[in-house]
Protein backbone atom coordinates (compact mmCIF):
# COMPACT_ATOMS: atom_id res chain seq x y z
CA UNK A 1 0.00 0.00 0.00
CA UNK A 2 1.55 3.25 -1.12
CA UNK A 3 1.26 6.01 1.50
CA UNK A 4 -0.07 9.25 0.12
CA UNK A 5 0.91 12.71 2.11
CA UNK A 6 -0.44 16.29 1.14
CA UNK A 7 1.79 18.45 -0.30
CA UNK A 8 1.59 22.53 -0.64
CA UNK A 9 3.92 23.93 -3.17
CA UNK A 10 6.24 26.92 -1.63
CA UNK A 11 8.91 28.43 -3.76
CA UNK A 12 11.47 25.75 -4.95
CA UNK A 13 10.39 23.12 -2.38
CA UNK A 14 7.33 21.51 -0.94
CA UNK A 15 5.85 20.82 2.36
CA UNK A 16 5.83 17.87 4.03
CA UNK A 17 4.18 16.63 7.26
CA UNK A 18 7.15 14.93 8.07
CA UNK A 19 8.92 17.40 10.23
CA UNK A 20 12.57 16.13 9.23
CA UNK A 21 11.75 16.20 5.69
CA UNK A 22 9.90 19.88 6.04
CA UNK A 23 13.72 20.87 7.82
CA UNK A 24 15.82 19.50 4.94
CA UNK A 25 13.70 21.11 2.05
CA UNK A 26 13.87 24.29 4.24
CA UNK A 27 17.68 23.92 4.59
CA UNK A 28 18.10 23.62 0.68
CA UNK A 29 15.84 26.02 -0.40
CA UNK A 30 17.73 28.43 1.83
CA UNK A 31 21.18 27.23 0.41
CA UNK A 32 19.87 27.44 -3.50
CA UNK A 33 18.63 31.04 -2.28
CA UNK A 34 21.53 32.04 -1.19
CA UNK A 35 23.74 30.86 -4.11
CA UNK A 36 21.57 32.49 -6.33
CA UNK A 37 21.29 35.89 -4.26
CA UNK A 38 18.72 38.60 -5.54
CA UNK A 39 18.87 40.96 -8.87
CA UNK A 40 17.75 44.58 -8.36
CA UNK A 41 17.91 47.59 -10.80
CA UNK A 42 18.38 50.86 -10.05
CA UNK A 43 19.92 53.75 -11.10
CA UNK A 44 22.85 55.25 -10.44
CA UNK A 45 23.14 58.76 -9.52
CA UNK A 46 23.26 61.85 -11.60
CA UNK A 47 26.84 62.98 -10.02
CA UNK A 48 30.00 59.90 -10.62
CA UNK A 49 31.31 59.04 -7.32
CA UNK A 50 28.13 59.60 -5.19
CA UNK A 51 27.06 57.00 -2.66
CA UNK A 52 23.87 55.64 -2.91
CA UNK A 53 21.38 53.05 -1.02
CA UNK A 54 20.49 49.70 -2.96
CA UNK A 55 17.48 48.34 -1.02
CA UNK A 56 17.07 44.50 -0.89
CA UNK A 57 14.64 43.17 1.79
CA UNK A 58 14.04 39.71 -0.58
CA UNK A 59 17.67 38.94 -0.11
CA UNK A 60 17.08 38.69 4.05
CA UNK A 61 20.92 39.14 5.01
CA UNK A 62 23.51 41.40 5.23
CA UNK A 63 24.69 41.23 1.76
CA UNK A 64 28.55 39.86 1.05
CA UNK A 65 28.41 39.69 -2.67
CA UNK A 66 27.76 42.40 -5.16
CA UNK A 67 28.23 41.35 -9.37
CA UNK A 68 27.23 44.33 -11.68
CA UNK A 69 25.27 42.22 -14.22
CA UNK A 70 23.94 45.18 -16.96
CA UNK A 71 25.03 48.32 -17.29
CA UNK A 72 24.53 51.00 -19.58
CA UNK A 73 27.17 53.24 -19.46
CA UNK A 74 30.88 51.52 -18.90
CA UNK A 75 31.72 52.06 -15.36
CA UNK A 76 32.54 50.32 -11.68
CA UNK A 77 30.78 49.50 -9.29
CA UNK A 78 32.22 49.79 -5.90
CA UNK A 79 31.47 49.34 -1.97
CA UNK A 80 30.75 52.18 -0.08
CA UNK A 81 29.57 53.22 3.55
CA UNK A 82 30.02 48.81 4.16
CA UNK A 83 29.72 49.76 8.19
CA UNK A 84 26.16 51.10 7.43
CA UNK A 85 25.12 47.57 5.49
CA UNK A 86 21.76 45.98 6.86
CA UNK A 87 19.91 42.99 5.86
CA UNK A 88 17.77 45.20 4.63
CA UNK A 89 20.18 47.96 2.52
CA UNK A 90 23.46 48.11 1.17
CA UNK A 91 25.76 51.26 0.06
CA UNK A 92 27.60 51.58 -3.15
CA UNK A 93 29.17 54.33 -5.36
CA UNK A 94 29.46 54.14 -9.72
CA UNK A 95 32.05 55.71 -11.16
CA UNK A 96 29.91 57.13 -13.85
CA UNK A 97 27.11 59.79 -14.24
CA UNK A 98 23.83 58.13 -14.25
CA UNK A 99 22.71 54.88 -16.27
CA UNK A 100 20.92 52.23 -15.01
CA UNK A 101 22.56 49.25 -13.25
CA UNK A 102 21.36 45.57 -12.64
CA UNK A 103 22.80 44.29 -9.54
CA UNK A 104 22.91 40.44 -8.42
CA UNK A 105 23.48 40.68 -4.56
CA UNK A 106 24.31 37.76 -2.57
Amino acid sequence: MQRTIRQKKIAAGAMSLDINEARFQAMVKDQVNESVGVTVQVDAPAVADTEFAVLHPALGKKCTEAELVMQDKAGRLYRSGAEKWTHRVSFFKYDRNGGRLTLRLR
